[in-house]
């Protein structure tokens, strides 16, 4: 990404193994900003049901552990994300998606609590 008079580096990864019903798997986020830089690591366990159905859970810790980032959260400093949710379809084709998250730093706590739902044709 790059602001006029403000360019911002991001590099993002992940890495993930299914492990049987289990699939655990690391996500990172590296940027760098006029010379400064920060670092964030959110570890995910998925538990499948189905091919289709999961719960999962995980925890973070850094900077930038928002889904959506803006220039402000990649700036942030450090903080810990909770992560819960599920992923379940019902008939085959309504797909039900729950999401908590909470995520704190030294100056703000943010609670995120998402319910969604779609149709897939088959």
């Amino acid at each position: 990404m790059d602001f006029p008079g403000r360019p911002i580096t991001v590099f993002l990864g992940s890495l993930g193994y299914y492990l049987g019903n289990y699939y655990p798997y690391v996500r990172l986020n590296y940027d760098r900003e006029n010379g400064n830089s920060s670092f964030s690591c959110v570890l995910t366990v998925r538990r499948y049901f189905s091919a289709d159905n999961y719960l999962y859970i995980g925890y973070g810790r850094g900077t930038g552990l928002l889904e959506d980032l803006t220039v402000q959260d990649l700036l942030t400093t450090p903080g810990n994300i909770y992560l819960a949710g599920t992923t379940w379809y019902i008939f085959r084709s309504i797909r039900l998606e729950f999401n908590f998250s909470r995520t704190s730093d030294k100056s703000i706590s943010q609670k995120t609590f998402q319910l969604t739902t779609g149709y897939r044709w088959q």
